[in-house]
């Protein structure tokens, strides 16, 4: 049985990513179906209802091929978490994963989302994540997961102090275990000003993906050799001064220490 495939209907002047339409979404079924029959390798047919349920959430993007006109790719899940990325057998090759992939960080970059999580599926897909600037997680049982950090720096201001500013993070034993060794120490450049908000010339990020093991964070803030707080990140303390929960995991801009009094 042969799938007969839709026929371009117009021409535009160049390629697009955009979100999928209902057309869009029978075009793509059309392909994978006929890529199915035909036994093509990394086929995503089977994750169909997955597939669908992203376009009716307005969240699947597609790269339209310019000369015809017809979805040749397609993205879910954005990156933040597991999803679906796949060209048509007969584009591949061209570029156009990557481009997904870079459409899809500067989504993540303009939501200000901290972490790219996916699981590379098949494996034969990890030298592209690899070279997308993705690292494989190590002893993660039940797949091959991989992760890329999206880093921030900030502009310092101008009015203000030099200040030293450490910050630390720990698996939830430290609370009773003060040997408890911290996951990650960063210690940013920041400025003190006067109303009170120490500033970091860059975001410090902890992410619970990146490390398997770890639940229920516990933070540590230093400002100029004084603790300001050792306790879970997710309490309301820690929000007051700063710390802020994004999808798997924490971020800090910046230090609000006005609030510190008790």
């Amino acid at each position: 049985m042969t799938t007969e495939l839709p026929q371009p209907t117009r021409r535009t002047k160049r390629s697009t990513i955009r979100r999928s339409s209902r057309d869009d979404i029978q075009a793509v079924h059309a392909w994978l179906v006929d890529e199915e029959e035909r036994g093509v390798h990394g086929n995503f047919l089977c994750n169909w209802q997955v597939v669908e349920s992203a376009h009716r959430d307005d969240k699947l993007l597609v790269y339209v091929d310019g000369v015809s006109s017809l979805p040749v790719g397609f993205q879910l899940g954005g990156l933040i978490q597991p999803g679906i990325l796949q060209v048509r057998n007969e584009y591949r090759r061209r570029g156009i994963g990557r481009k997904l992939v870079e459409r899809c960080i500067t989504l993540a970059y303009k939501r200000d989302h901290c972490l790219l999580y996916i699981e590379c599926k098949p494996s034969s897909s990890i030298p592209f994540w690899e070279r997308m600037g993705f690292n494989l997680l190590e002893n993660n049982a039940g797949g091959n997961y991989a992760y890329r950090i999206l880093h921030k720096q900030h502009a310092l201001p101008e009015v203000g102090s030099d200040i030293k500013v450490v910050i630390r993070f720990y698996a939830n034993g430290r609370q009773w275990d003060e040997t408890t060794p911290p996951y990650i120490t960063a210690t940013p450049a920041a400025k003190l000003t006067p109303n009170g908000t120490v500033y970091l010339a860059e975001r410090v990020l902890f992410h619970e993906g990146v490390y398997p093991t770890a639940h229920d964070m516990v933070v540590e803030i230093e400002v100029a050799g004084e603790r300001l707080f050792l306790d879970k990140a997710k309490y309301e303390r820690a929000q007051q001064l700063g710390v802020i929960q994004c999808r798997n995991g924490f971020y800090i801009d910046r230090i609000q220490i006005a609030h510190t009094e008790r």
